[in-house]
């Protein structure tokens, strides 16, 4: 059978495509294509800190203090390979911010953050009242993944430390996570 006499799955968005099966057979599938972004909210704040200003929900990495952000993802059926890994921070100054970042990965029945990974602490340019996007992806690459795994990811700013030129606090937006 071809053309017209081929019958729809009845899904709205045609997202679907007929396969031929090898053994006499066909079936529909689903269409895979593209990078697929997620963005991830932080999910803990210092305590005794306010919550996030406007509509963001965010963690303060104060000024003259180290300071942890954290954030976690379970990866989906449909992932492949992580693509790029990008840390979202907004400041209203100038300046470097000097931090790490990490990761950890783990499946049911392993160890928490039984694969980890880090980017040591260095310094990154920030520019005043606008986001800035860390490529934090290196954080990853120690790490196994696969579907269902959850992967925990941090930053770690050290806003004491000589090489931390801002001299402004710095909210975490969260994360941006881009899989093929």
């Amino acid at each position: 059978v071809e053309g017209t006499a081929v019958l729809s799955t009845g899904e709205a968005g045609g997202t679907k495509y007929l396969r031929e099966d090898g053994d006499g057979t066909s079936s529909w599938q689903t269409a895979g294509g593209g990078n697929k972004i997620i963005p991830l909210p932080p999910i803990a704040r210092e305590a005794g800190k306010e919550s996030g200003e406007g509509y963001w929900s965010t963690i303060e990495l104060t000024d003259n203090a180290t300071v942890y952000g954290g954030g976690f993802w379970t990866i989906p059926d449909d992932f492949s390979s992580l693509t790029k890994v990008e840390c979202v921070v907004y400041t209203q100054a100038t300046g470097n911010m000097y931090a790490g970042f990490g990761s950890g990965a783990s499946a049911d029945g392993e160890a928490s953050s039984a694969d980890q990974d880090a980017i040591a602490v260095t310094t990154y340019a920030v520019t005043a009242n606008e986001l800035s996007f860390i490529d934090i992806s290196a954080a990853f690459n120690g790490n196994t993944l696969g579907a269902n795994h959850i992967i925990g990811m941090r930053v770690q700013r050290q806003g004491a430390h000589g090489s931390d030129t801002i001299g402004n606090d710095i909210e975490l937006m969260g994360w941006l996570v881009t899989y093929a």
